[in-house]
């Protein structure tokens, strides 16, 4: 699956979408977004033709409330797999990411296993202070969930 959404269980609670580095979206469409509009952050999928111009702009500072940190991870080399946890720390899946992936982690939780040496890049909304993270499940293996090929 090229576009994957990861829920809680039995639920409707989007937590996660893995985007695999081979999609490419609808190359009919400009711009096309894999996040729904209720999430503070937004991925796109943008298809232009050679020569085209899009004219300079800013965006204004429209003031928006964010609750929580969401998190964008875009692997550049190499291969994590992240394991995936929901609001109250219950382990719901593991998804292996390679080179040219990126991970959009909305709500709950996730731990980082490094495969190989890996360098991606994070987005989240900043400042990020201590206070913004707590650890949970030290008892957590990840090597009885995980599928790394």
């Amino acid at each position: 699956m090229l576009v994957d959404n990861i829920y809680v269980p039995n639920s409707l609670t989007l937590l996660a979408t893995h985007l695999h580095s081979l999609y490419i979206g609808n190359e009919k469409v400009k711009t096309e977004f894999v996040t729904d509009d209720s999430q503070s952050i937004q991925v796109g999928v943008l298809h232009r033709q050679a020569g085209t111009v899009v004219q300079a702009h800013q965006h204004l500072p429209v003031q928006k409330q964010v609750t929580g940190t969401q998190e964008v991870l875009i692997v550049r080399s190499g291969h994590i797999v992240v394991d995936i946890f929901d609001t109250n720390g219950n382990f719901v899946a593991a998804k292996p990411l390679r080179t040219g992936d990126i991970y959009i982690q909305y709500s709950g939780g996730h731990a980082f296993h490094f495969i190989t040496d890996v360098q991606f890049v994070e987005i989240k909304q900043g400042p990020y202070t201590p206070a913004d993270k707590v650890y949970f499940n030290p008892d957590f293996n990840p090597l009885k969930h995980e599928q790394t090929k």
